[in-house]
């Protein structure tokens, strides 16, 4: 299990957004483009939508290596995170562990 923020477009964290030192990445989740349910496109926020942009790097992950477990696909996404704390001086150490 990952726990993930929600970012701004400035890798902010989104007024909305969780944060803690139980967050392990953070993740797009303002004005996301998305389908809407009359076949057309529109943005939208959340921090459902940041939680599902990790979840697809998982998968992806996971296509590419099908016999890692899941903690080692965290591990790979932890890792290959970026730490955002210099644009969030107030919640440093809060929105992921990226380096």
């Amino acid at each position: 299990i990952l726990a993930v923020a929600a970012l701004d477009g400035d890798n902010r964290k989104a007024a909305f957004s969780n944060y803690g030192s139980e967050i392990a990445v953070s993740a797009p989740g303002v004005e996301v483009v998305s389908t809407f349910w009359n076949g057309q496109y529109a943005s939208w926020s959340g921090t459902s939508f940041a939680a599902a942009i990790v979840t697809g790097e998982a998968a992806l992950l996971r296509q590419l290596a099908p016999r890692a477990d899941a903690d080692t696909v965290s591990g790979w996404i932890e890792e290959s995170s970026r730490n955002v704390d210099a644009q969030n001086p107030e919640y440093a150490g809060k929105l992921g562990k990226g380096e």
